[in-house]
């Protein structure tokens, strides 16, 4: 009876202590005020994991002015400096940049996205991706990169994108230091400024976990590209900017609620938290309101009736092209 009577006290008094206080159930990250504003009126480049891909189509809808990985999904930090400087370059890809493997012609430095059965026709569609980057990148205001690994691989000493089903042990592997990392970036970084010196770079580390790796060496891996961007953004303060993507999923979102079925990426709401982060950073208010609506538009755009025919349907449609009109009025420079 004495140890009940105790428990029940105990119990009492942590309800008091509950009532008596607002319960925190995560760990906010902190993210100290950024002087980068970014506008539907700027070019916005990304480039980087799948989760530059996925921040890139939340900008997309929200009708940011955005060019998403043109050269495919990019892991390594070194895949995205070859890239860069290939775009700075202006160097268009030749058939004896391809090869074919598995029945598909593919490209050491793109995605596998950009594969496919005919050599002409795949080589057409990288280019036309990469000439419209080369021109893009001359007119970006805002270069949003995204690293995954620091593990780059290598087929016969290329530097390799993606190693598209090729078997892994025909590839050799670095795990770049930090001090490698900061050194090409530095270098590709400063060959930028000299043709758009204004430009802004936004350096986030992706939080999806390279189960493969092994989960200890993923760690290392992060830790050393967090080193790196930590590095970067304080050689160049007023030009290089650090979003803390990886912590916010870690840290602030610690459940695997948030996480999608492999337990790896991360699920709808957490990618949809995270870019409202993302622009709650960098996007002020009238920037944002200006997204809402576009958001709301977009929806209205996507619906699909049940009825096309209908005179109800037709209705909807006449509004909605009002609607549309309204907002490319109000704001000319919006690509709706």
């Amino acid at each position: 009876m004495q140890k009940y009577i105790f428990f029940c006290r105990n119990c009492l008094i942590l309800q008091k202590n509950i009532e008596n206080r607002t319960m925190n159930l995560t760990t906010p990250v902190h993210i100290p005020a950024n002087s980068l504003r970014i506008s539907h009126r700027q070019h916005i480049l990304l480039l980087g994991s799948c989760f530059a891909d996925e921040m890139g189509r939340k900008l997309l809808d929200d009708r940011f002015n955005c060019l998403v990985n043109p050269f495919g999904t990019l892991y390594n930090p070194l895949s995205i400096v070859q890239a860069l400087e290939r775009l700075l370059c202006g160097e268009e890809f030749r058939e004896s940049d391809l090869f074919q493997h598995g029945g598909l012609w593919h490209s050491w430095m793109h995605h596998g996205s950009f594969s496919g059965i005919n050599r002409q026709e795949t080589l057409d569609s990288i280019n036309a991706s990469f000439l419209k980057a080369v021109d893009y990148l001359r007119h970006t205001d805002v270069l949003v990169i995204t690293w995954g690994t620091n593990r780059s691989y290598f087929y016969d000493s290329q530097l390799v994108a993606n190693c598209h089903k090729v078997p892994e042990k025909r590839f050799g592997t670095v795990d770049y230091s930090m001090d490698a990392i900061v050194t090409r970036m530095t270098g590709v970084l400063g060959r930028l400024w000299q043709v758009n010196p204004q430009l802004q770079v936004v350096l986030t580390v992706s939080p999806i976990r390279y189960v493969k790796y092994g989960l200890h060496e993923s760690q290392l891996s992060k830790a050393t590209l967090l080193l790196a961007a930590d590095a970067l953004q304080r050689q160049q303060p007023q030009q290089v900017h650090y979003f803390p993507a990886y912590e916010i999923l870690m840290d602030e979102l610690r459940d695997y609620r948030f996480y999608a079925e492999d337990m790896v990426h991360p699920s709808p709401l957490a990618v949809q938290y995270i870019y409202e982060r993302f622009t709650a950073c960098f996007v002020d208010g009238e920037e944002q309101q200006i997204s809402a609506e576009c958001r709301k538009l977009v929806r209205e755009m996507n619906h699909r009736p049940l009825h096309p025919e209908s005179e109800e349907y037709q209705r909807f449609r006449a509004r909605l092209e009002k609607k549309i009109n309204d907002l490319k009025q109000q704001y000319p420079f919006l690509k709706i």
